[in-house]
C-alpha cells in the first residue's frame, strides 16, 4: 500500500509538478538507458523548488491522478517521459476526491452499493487493510468490480496524455494487509491468485486499446515468479517494491544471495519480454551503501527499460536526493555479467559495475587502476557485505574498463 499520506496529497494537490528525464543515465547499446531513474511522487506537499532543481534525472514519472496540470508540465519540458497515473486496484478509497477523481480505481462512495466488491471476513463484516482504515479491500475477482474499474480508469486516462497507470496492490495474495485465512471469498492464496489473473485478464484489453500503458506494482513477486511471469503477458511492465532489499534500516533485511539472484531474474525475464521493469530498494538517505547497492545491482541485469529509485517507506512524499553524477553516467553496456570469484561485475563504455551480493566482505582486484565513491582510487578494494562499486579509470575516465577487469581470490 503507498497511500500512507493520503490526506497531505489532497490538500497539496493544486501544487504544479514539473519532472522530466535527462541525459545523465546509464546509457544503452540501442542510445536508450541501460537503467533510469525512478520518481514517484504521491504526495507533493512543498517539494515542488526540489523537483525544479533535479527534474533531469528521471525517466519513469508517478503522480496522484488528478495532478493533470503535473502531468501537462511534464510533458511540456519533456515527450519521452513516461508519466504514469497512480491507480489503486484491489482496495477502495473512503476518502475525499479531488476534482471527482480518487486514488483508487473504483472509490468507497461508488462501490457502497455494491457488497459483491468488497472483501470480507468470517463474520460477514468488510475488511480494512492493516494501518490504512479508510481503504477497503475489494473482491478483485468480481466481474463487476472489475467492470467498473476498467471503465473508471479508461475514462481517467482520457482526461489527460498521460502514458499509462501504475495499478498498485497486484497482490499474490491478501495477506499483506489481512489475515488470508480470515478472507470469507478466497479459501487461501492460490484462489486469490486466480482472482487477481481473471481482474488482468479483464483489464488488460479494455486499456490496451486506449493505447495506454498498464504497469503493476506486485506483491509477492520473488515467492512466484512463475506466476508473475504468466501475469506480464497480461501487462506492459511491473514493479519490485522491496527490490535486494526489503527495510530501510542501515545494514539489515538485504536478501540472501539466492534471492538477490531472483530479483535479477525479475528484471531480465520482464525485459526480454518487452516490458518496462521498476525497482525501489529500501534505503534512508544517509545509507548510500544501500543506494549504490540497488543501482549497481539493477545494472547488472536491465538491458534499456528499467527505472530504480532508494527510498525509505511508502510515503513517496518528497524528492530524493541524487545518486553521484559519476555513478548515474556509466555508458554503453559492453556485454553481459560475469563473475570474479564470488563478486559480480559488468562493464561499460565509462565504468565498472561491480557488486558484492553475500553478507560477507569480499576483495576486488582491478587490472588497472579505478576511482569512484567506496573505492577513493586504487587497483584493490575490499567490498563489504551487500555493496557495489561503479567505478571509472582513474586516469582516462571516458575510456571503458579493460576486458578482464575484475579478479578475485
Amino acid at each position: 500500500m503507498r497511500l500512507g499520506a493520503f490526506v497531505i496529497a489532497l490538500i497539496a494537490a493544486v501544487v504544479l509538478l514539473v519532472v522530466r528525464p535527462g541525459s545523465d543515465q546509464a546509457s544503452s547499446a540501442g542510445g536508450g538507458h541501460a537503467a533510469g531513474q525512478l520518481l514517484l511522487l504521491y504526495n507533493s506537499h512543498g517539494s515542488v523548488p526540489a523537483l525544479n532543481a533535479s527534474a533531469r534525472r528521471f525517466k519513469y514519472v508517478v503522480l496522484q491522478p488528478w495532478d493533470v496540470a503535473g502531468l501537462r508540465a511534464v510533458k511540456r519540458k519533456n515527450p519521452h517521459a513516461i508519466v504514469l497515473a497512480y491507480q489503486e486496484a484491489s482496495a477502495m478509497a473512503h476518502a475525499p476526491a479531488v476534482t471527482g477523481i480518487t486514488a483508487s480505481g473504483v472509490g468507497y462512495a461508488q462501490a457502497n452499493s455494491h457488497e459483491r466488491w468488497f472483501l470480507h471476513n468470517r463474520s460477514g463484516g468488510r475488511i480494512t487493510e492493516a494501518g490504512y482504515s479508510y481503504l477497503y479491500m475489494a473482491n478483485i475477482g468480481s466481474r463487476s468490480y472489475q467492470r467498473a474499474w476498467a471503465a473508471n480508469v479508461s475514462r481517467l486516462l482520457r482526461r489527460g496524455p498521460w502514458d499509462g497507470v501504475l495499478m498498485d496492490d497486484v497482490n499474490t495474495t491478501a495477506g499483506f494487509h489481512t489475515n488470508a485465512a480470515q478472507v470469507a471469498e478466497y479459501a487461501g492464496d492460490a484462489a486469490y491468485s486466480r482472482a487477481t489473473t481473471r481482474f488482468l485478464n479483464y483489464v488488460r484489453p479494455r486499456l490496451r486499446g486506449s493505447g495506454k500503458l498498464e504497469l503493476a506494482n506486485i506483491g509477492g513477486w520473488i515467492d512466484h515468479p512463475q506466476l508473475v511471469r504468466d501475469w506480464l503477458h497480461k501487462l506492459d511492465g511491473a514493479m519490485d517494491e522491496a527490490f535486494v532489499k526489503f527495510s530501510p534500516t542501515p545494514g539489515q533485511d538485504y536478501r540472501n544471495r539466492f534471492q538477490w539472484n531472483v530479483q535479477l531474474g525479475e528484471v531480465r525475464t520482464t525485459e526480454a519480454m518487452g516490458k518496462h521493469f521498476l525497482a525501489v530498494t529500501r534505503a534512508f538517505p544517509s545509507d548510500g551503501q544501500a543506494e549504490l547497492y540497488g543501482w549497481g545491482s539493477l545494472l547488472l541485469a536491465s538491458r534499456g527499460h528499467a527505472g530504480y529509485l532508494p527510498a525509505t517507506g511508502f510515503g513517496y512524499d518528497a524528492v530524493p536526493a541524487p545518486l553521484p553524477g559519476s555513478v548515474r553516467s556509466v555508458g554503453v553496456p559492453r556485454g553481459g555479467t560475469h563473475s570474479a570469484g564470488r563478486l559480480v561485475f559488468r562493464r561499460f563504455s565509462r565504468a565498472l559495475v561491480v557488486v558484492n551480493p553475500d553478507p560477507v566482505p569480499h576483495t576486488a582486484h582491478f587490472a588497472v587502476q579505478m576511482k569512484g565513491p567506496g573505492l577513493g582510487s586504487g587497483s584493490v578494494a575490499t567490498m563489504p557485505a551487500h555493496s557495489a562499486l561503479i567505478l571509472h579509470r582513474a586516469n582516462r575516465p571516458r575510456r571503458a574498463p579493460p576486458q578482464h577487469a575484475v579478479s578475485s581470490p
